[in-house]
């Protein structure tokens, strides 16, 4: 959809166009003040967005001059601009928290920017990380997918602070509250702590700008698809220092399956205040709730063991199936400049999500020839819980100047936390349905009234509530022994631990230990060499640290933590000034437990 431009924001209207989610109507206001427009400081960009059309914008901009005599009559300027967005980034904080070139990473490193967002047409997290370089995507549901890389499962942080909801497997927001999407494959401990071994997903939200700036769309599109969004971004005092900004969305939506329907809003508010010229603080909050009837889990496989292809539409989902969604989540940070080249940051996150889900699962193949296949009500699968996050994180980043060159330093702790709450009904229905076409499963019926209860009396109902926990001291120190070569040391001391219990309506139980880790050290090696300015070549050794979480246990007792290493090495150049980025990488990972 439509959001601000990358350049100084022009006033005017985004043009119409068809993108491939549908015809799309979007319009853009921003408004200058006839006042000189201060400067954005380093860390506040302009806020960043693009129309939705793939193809060259031109807005009309009206200007006010700043300068003018009082009684000297003046011609309004009119300025017509193209706006170039940008598919790369001049720097990433997804490694080093401080802006790191590219180039200058020596990681395999992808972001999705605004402009890439747009031209695709991606609107969830699933369609961005499909257009990432080196990484699978797992659909689990109508609502969310896993996401791989180099065999391992991604974690997640928000702007730059790990966040354990990411592993959990629930509903992801959507991607109207993001300015970019930051992939970095590979080891990621050395920042994220434990079971960083396929890489991290950074999620850099979006931040209140200096200017008004409005924007919005609307779209329909296939398979009864509509949804509407707003971005407003407005100082609200005259020195720019308090600023909010907002996205917000509503869609709904079938699909390509039968039965299956999808309703999602999502609210998005930031406050940003520069409490001094050198301490900004910010608070956001995000809320998304998301209802969709007859949940797609996949088709099962046929007798003969190939896949059913009698039609797309199968859906092994029933009518009266759901999945509902509520997801919040709080983000607060404080940061503050020390002289010129210091920067003491302290951020917290607060994540939760409810659900509930009911839906009829089918219990045998489908025949390959006929195509249909049986259901029974033991067979149907229903459950709620609760996925609760908390985070935290306090870092300082720097530069020094020691024998004529310029060194960074990074030192930091964080800590982040996770609870999972899930609950079983007892399921008291015996019917069985046989010769169901998987083409019209609607013929399964419901379960009767007073045949799913949570009640503790049940017998068949229980639940469990699993809790870990981790934090660490981290480092990271940038050397430039000479021109054009950097090493990197790093390095990482953490404690983990998990456990877990029976919980309602199951006989509250007592804690059982998982995983009990402490001092766990996980050092990191990099080199970086400028062969010429555009192109370097750059190695790296990191350690992997992930513990066995869970229900895996080995002679009764929880598994060992997962250690290894990482070797990669590889190429990166920039060109035309920074617009064309490319890399190429070659790894090994080796792992036991």
């Amino acid at each position: 959809m439509s959001r601000f431009p990358k350049a100084t924001p022009p006033a005017g209207v985004a043009p119409r166009g068809i993108t491939p989610f549908g015809i799309v109507l979007c319009g853009c206001l921003i408004a200058h003040p006839a006042r000189a427009v201060p400067h954005h400081r380093p860390h506040h960009a302009p806020p960043a967005a693009i129309s939705p059309v793939p193809a060259t914008r031109a807005h009309a901009t009206t200007t006010a001059p700043t300068h003018r005599a009082p009684d000297t009559p003046q011609a309004e300027t009119i300025e017509v601009r193209a706006n170039r967005g940008s598919y790369t980034v001049p720097a990433t904080d997804i490694w080093g928290k401080s802006g790191v070139a590219l180039k200058d990473v020596p990681h395999s490193i992808s972001v999705i920017t605004q402009e890439r967002m747009q031209d695709s047409n991606m609107l969830t997290m699933t369609d961005a990380m499909r257009q990432v370089n080196g990484v699978r995507v797992l659909p689990g549901s109508s609502a969310n997918s896993n996401f791989y890389s180099r065999g391992y499962q991604l974690t997640t942080s928000l702007d730059g602070t790990p966040n354990a909801a990411g592993t959990l497997n629930n509903a992801s927001f959507d991607l109207s509250m993001y300015e970019r999407i930051e992939v970095l494959r590979g080891a990621a401990g050395l920042l994220q702590g434990a079971g960083g071994a396929g890489g991290v997903v950074n999620e850099v939200t979006k931040k209140p700008g200096r200017d008004f700036a409005l924007s919005g769309a609307a779209g329909v599109g296939s398979f009864d698809h509509y949804r509407a969004d707003i971005d407003l971004s407005t100082p609200l005092n005259r020195s720019g220092t308090l600023r909010f900004r907002t996205a917000d969305l509503f869609e709904d939506n079938r699909y390509f399956y039968q039965y299956s329907h999808s309703r999602k809003w999502q609210a998005y508010g930031a406050l940003e205040w520069d409490i001094t010229p050198t301490t900004t603080f910010l608070v956001s909050h995000a809320a998304q709730q998301q209802d969709i009837t007859a949940p797609y889990f996949g088709l099962p496989v046929t007798t003969d063991r190939t896949l059913w292809y009698g039609g797309r539409s199968a859906n092994p989902s029933q009518p009266w199936g759901y999945s509902n969604y509520m997801t919040q989540q709080t983000a607060v940070s404080l940061s503050h400049k020390i002289g010129r080249d210091w920067t003491l940051t302290a951020r917290g996150t607060f994540y939760d999500q409810s659900y509930n889900m009911l839906y009829n699962e089918p219990w045998t193949t489908i025949d390959a020839k006929s195509g249909l296949l049986t259901y029974e009500d033991q067979g149907i699968s229903a459950q709620k819980g609760t996925n609760v996050s908390r985070s935290a994180d306090i870092y300082a980043t720097g530069a020094f100047r020691l024998f004529h060159h310029t060194h960074h330093l990074l030192v930091g702790f964080n800590y982040n936390s996770y609870d999972q709450y899930v609950a079983y009904p007892d399921i008291t229905g015996s019917g069985v349905y046989d010769n169901v076409s998987i083409n019209n499963t609607a013929t399964v019926p419901a379960p009767a009234p007073g045949s799913i209860s949570y009640a503790r009396s049940s017998g068949g109902a229980e639940g469990s509530d699993d809790n870990a926990f981790q934090w660490g001291f981290y480092g990271q120190l940038r050397l430039e022994p000479v021109r054009g070569l950097s090493v990197v040391l790093g390095g990482r001391i953490s404690r983990f631990y998990e456990h877990e219990r029976d919980a309602a309506p199951s006989p509250r139980g007592a804690w059982t230990t998982q995983s009990d880790i402490h001092a766990q050290l996980t050092p990191y090696l990099g080199t970086v060499y400028q062969i010429t300015p555009n192109l370097s070549w750059y190695a790296s050794y990191a350690s992997i640290f992930t513990p066995s979480v869970g229900d895996m246990r080995y002679r009764g007792g929880g598994l060992a933590p997962q250690l290894g290493n990482q070797v990669e090495t590889g190429f990166k150049g920039a060109y035309f000034h920074g617009r064309l980025n490319v890399s190429t990488a070659l790894f090994r990972m080796e792992s036991v437990n």
